[in-house]
């Protein structure tokens, strides 16, 4: 169950999702205008006992809907009708209630709802769920007032309080909303509502303009649920009114619509209800905002299932089903079934032209450009005017690279769609791979005019750029896109491109400048130490390099690349006892490494000071790294390390193997040395490192 789900937050899915997966599907399928009688009534008939006054319901569609819907609603009739006794009335009115409330006929759920509260004031259920339609409805007085009654009626209920806070963060009264919260944390459970606890007390705090413990209590529950996009919009929200833009700007880019899920079990058993082809459509795209795939693929698989025992293909909803379970097969990477799917669909809906679109889809993501192609044209005799479908036929001629195709159909992207930087972009390309390259660069400029930091355009260019000798021009294209603000996560990975494009055109020094931008971006990230360390490290800079790997290590002790640089840096600095130190520690984090294993073994094995070396751990670790990978330097430093045990045979025998592979292979480059080590051997003598004066 989420809280306060946004219409709108459907269209944050990812451009990958299909637009069917974001409509509003209500679930009946009803006449526009029903037409309702008021039976005053229904249902107030049987009880001896006199009865409170009880509000009308409207006659319920009964001809209008899916059998099954029909058969739910008739059996929740008949059981008012049989009522006999007060409380058995109550249960039933409220079970009439959870039907209605199931397919989302909300004005008659809210009166039966209403009726069963008025029959049994000490019931939980119905308040607490006549608030929940009252809040869906965008009626928050009532829901108010009604989930006040709820949690007056049950205070240890965490679902009652924090669905109270949202309804009170929507009318604006943020003290009352953070109480709830607060409250909610002694409810029954509490521990398992964390993250939705603080995702709603830190709103609140927001709200009423303590920043700081807004980002506190946002920050927990960010931890507690990552997932849940809406919290990083919170959150984000709250660090730029502190000033913190970058933070910001990177809990922007990760956010979502999904707020923390919780179990709700009186909603669960009230959506479990809904069993026809509408309700799980309505599901599947709920489940598609919370990115549950699974659920929403289970959701689809129960409303054909439906289709399929009562209306089958002939249904509105049938369609919509089909193509949204193929879609959700291939955002689950089961392109296979996700065709096998729409090859079904295409049986019973041949002239669709999503169906011949979705396709084509997954025949690019199986490799099949060449179907892909004939699927997308066949859609677009269908449908002629869908640029989503142009674009993905000149996605599909590209990977064919069938440039001069693909061309008129961009520009025809470009006809329907002005501003469609994808299909600017491809176009550019397009002109470049024909020959036409000033064409090309001179589109490509215009979209970088546009959008400075647009990371393909930017590529693009750049490459003309190196192949006609403008290779300052290209350093300076991403000046101007470093230039423009932007996420923290965007401008990080432009500081990369950058740094390394200029490594390549040998400008060492701009390199080390965008590679300090990346460490000065972000000061915790292990990866951007590493990145400049290594940099530091190939311009000759070792000691500089060997501080930043140390500090890389410290960000993040899982970085075993950094450990083996700093180790290695203190082998060649001929600082024998610092390496074993480092060495310890970082095969105590990660014993089973091979790199470090083979880096430590030679180093326990051949350290000049008697006081590093160690002949039985050399050994073992050896033994480690060759084990994992038989390579030729593994095997020579497993040699090394029998030759320092003093089993020199083992030693020569290794050594010998690898000389004569060395001669086989012509190698001669390894050829010396190994002949070299192995008279050693043979003189009894174990390889030592030179010390360093």
């Amino acid at each position: 169950m989420m809280f306060s789900l946004p219409m709108g937050s459907m269209n944050r899915l990812s451009p990958l999702v299909s637009p069917r997966f974001v409509r509003s599907v209500v679930g009946l399928v009803l006449p526009s205008a029903l037409g309702l009688a008021l039976l005053a009534g229904v249902g107030c008939g049987g009880p001896s006992e006199d009865l409170p006054p009880l509000e009308p319901l409207p006659s319920l569609p009964l001809d209008s809907v899916e059998p099954v819907v029909r058969e739910q609603l008739s059996d929740a009739r008949a059981a008012l009708d049989d009522a006999d006794e007060r409380l058995e009335l109550a249960a039933a009115w409220g079970e009439l209630g959870e039907v209605l409330h199931a397919y989302a006929l909300q004005a008659p759920a809210r009166i039966a709802y209403t009726n069963a509260a008025t029959l049994d004031p000490g019931a939980f259920a119905w308040p607490y769920l006549r608030g929940v339609v009252a809040q869906d409805d965008g009626d928050f007085d009532a829901a108010r007032t009604q989930l006040e009654r709820a949690v007056e009626l049950q205070p240890l209920s965490a679902p009652a309080r924090l669905r109270l806070a949202e309804v009170l963060l929507a009318v604006g009264d943020a003290p009352a909303a953070a109480q709830q919260a607060e409250a909610a944390r002694d409810a029954i459970s509490a521990d398992s509502y964390t993250a939705a606890i603080d995702y709603a007390a830190g709103r609140a705090a927001a709200q009423a303009g303590d920043s700081e413990r807004a980002v506190e209590l946002l920050q927990a529950a960010a931890e507690a649920a990552p997932e849940a996009g809406a919290v990083r919009h919170a959150l984000g929200e709250s660090l730029r009114r502190l000033g913190r833009d970058d933070e910001a700007g990177a809990e922007l880019a990760a956010s979502g619509a999904a707020p923390p899920p919780i179990s709700d079990p009186l909603l669960e058993r009230v959506q479990d209800l809904a069993v026809s082809a509408g309700a799980a459509l309505r599901r599947s795209n709920q489940a598609l905002v919370a990115g549950d795939f699974e659920r929403a693929e289970e959701s689809l698989r129960r409303g054909l299932a439906v289709l399929d025992d009562t209306v089958g293909a002939e249904a509105p909803e049938a369609l919509e089903l089909h193509l949204n379970l193929a879609a959700v097969l291939l955002r689950r990477e089961q392109p296979d079934e996700a065709l096998v799917a729409l090859e079904r669909t295409h049986e019973l809906f041949p002239d669709a032209a999503r169906v011949h679109h979705d396709l084509g889809t997954v025949q690019r993501a199986l490799g099949d450009d060449a179907a892909a192609v004939d699927a997308f044209r066949r859609a677009l005799e269908l449908e002629p005017d869908r640029a989503d479908t142009h674009f993905n036929l000149a996605n599909a001629l590209a990977a064919l690279e069938r440039w001069t195709d693909a061309e008129p159909t961009l520009e025809r992207v470009l006809e329907l769609r002005p501003d469609d930087d994808r299909a600017r972009y491809l176009l550019a390309i397009a002109m470049v791979q024909t020959g036409r390259t000033e064409a090309g660069e001179e589109r490509l400029r215009g979209l970088l005019a546009d959008e400075p930091a647009h990371r393909p355009a930017l590529r693009g260019l750049v490459e003309i750029l190196e192949q006609t000798g403008r290779r300052a021009d290209a350093i300076a294209l991403y000046d101007a896109a470093l230039d423009v603000e932007q996420p923290p996560a965007e401008r990080d990975a432009l500081l990369e491109e950058a740094a390394r494009l200029a490594w390549k055109l040998g400008r060492r020094q701009r390199a080390l400048g965008f590679w300090r931008q990346r460490v000065q971006l972000d000061p915790t990230s292990s990866t951007a130490a590493t990145a400049l360390a290594n940099a530091l490290q190939l311009s000759g800079q070792r000691d500089a390099a060997r501080t930043e790997f140390a500090r890389a290590v410290e960000l993040d002790p899982d970085n075993a690349t950094a450990w083996l640089s700093e180790i290695s840096l203190w082998i060649l600095e001929g600082d024998f006892a610092a390496a074993r130190e480092r060495a310890d520690a970082a095969l105590a984090l990660h014993p089973d490494d091979a790199a470090l294993a083979h880096t430590a073994a030679r180093l326990l094995a051949t350290a000049p000071d008697a006081a590093v070396r160690d002949a039985d751990r050399a050994l073992d670790l050896a033994r480690l790294a060759y084990g994992v990978e038989p390579s030729l330097e593994h095997a020579e430093t497993l040699a090394m390390a029998f030759a320092n045990y003093g089993r020199f045979e083992e030693a020569i025998r290794i050594q010998r193997r690898l000389v004569q592979q060395a001669q086989l292979q012509n190698r001669r480059g390894d050829l010396g040395r190994l002949v070299a080590t192995l008279r050693s051997f043979e003189n009894r003598q174990p390889v030592r490192a030179k010390a360093r004066p």
